[in-house]
């Protein structure tokens, strides 16, 4: 029967969406210690997560906020995602930390759920004894002119 058909796919697509969601789900976030680089990209990064764009722009440097008045990017709210540190390095004044962002969208189709990759990297720097984000690469990070 054609009907019985589609309940098939359409059941599996169910499965494989909660799987994925579920596999997601799991991922532990990271506890970073406080006041270090890596606690200060994680919080910016939720800012952004999250929508609180205000809050973000709050954590850029003087000089990025000179920069920047206005900050944008390139994140799509409607996406399940997960931000993870691959590497970090001291410069000599500053810290560069390459981040993986992982992404799961929700799409109508035979198969909802698409996962996406993207390599982007924050520099931070001390100001006043806290980290703060001084520039980077999209989607986390970048500038609007008006």
């Amino acid at each position: 029967m054609p009907g019985t058909a589609v309940l098939i796919a359409i059941g599996v697509t169910l499965v494989a969406a909660v799987v994925t969601i579920a596999f997601l789900g799991r991922r532990d976030v990271e506890e970073y210690p406080a006041g270090s680089p890596e606690a200060a990209a994680q919080t910016y990064i939720q800012h952004l997560f999250d929508g609180e764009w205000d809050d973000a722009y709050a954590m850029l440097t003087p000089e990025a906020q000179r920069r920047c008045p206005i900050l944008d990017v390139d994140i799509d709210e409607t996406e399940s995602r997960v931000a993870t540190f691959e590497r970090v390095r001291t410069l000599t004044d500053r810290v560069a930390i390459d981040i993986r962002l992982t992404g799961t969208r929700f799409e109508p189709g035979p198969l909802p759920v698409d996962t996406i990759e993207i390599d982007t990297r924050l520099t931070l720097e001390q100001v006043a004894g806290e980290w703060r984000i001084a520039g980077g690469t999209q989607p986390v990070y970048g500038c609007a002119w008006r």
